[in-house]
């Protein structure tokens, strides 16, 4: 998986991410957050600032990574 697009389409926003071994880091998550939905305290989204409908579907693990699914 070369790269994948993650949108949130309350703020028009989106970012272009590339998944190691099928997951996003900890770090590729908060990254992802900060750029779809930076507001503090906005309930726009999930943990990835997602928003809408996606191509890539995200599972969210309790250790803050996510794998691409």
């Amino acid at each position: 998986m070369s790269k994948i697009t993650l949108t949130n389409d309350f703020h028009g926003t989106e970012v272009t991410l590339r998944p190691r071994d099928g997951r996003l880091n900890k770090r590729q998550v908060r990254q992802a957050k900060r750029a779809l939905c930076g507001r503090a305290g906005c309930t726009c989204s999930n943990d990835a600032g997602q928003r809408g409908p996606q191509e890539t579907h995200l599972d969210f693990r309790s250790d803050g990574t996510a794998l691409v699914c």
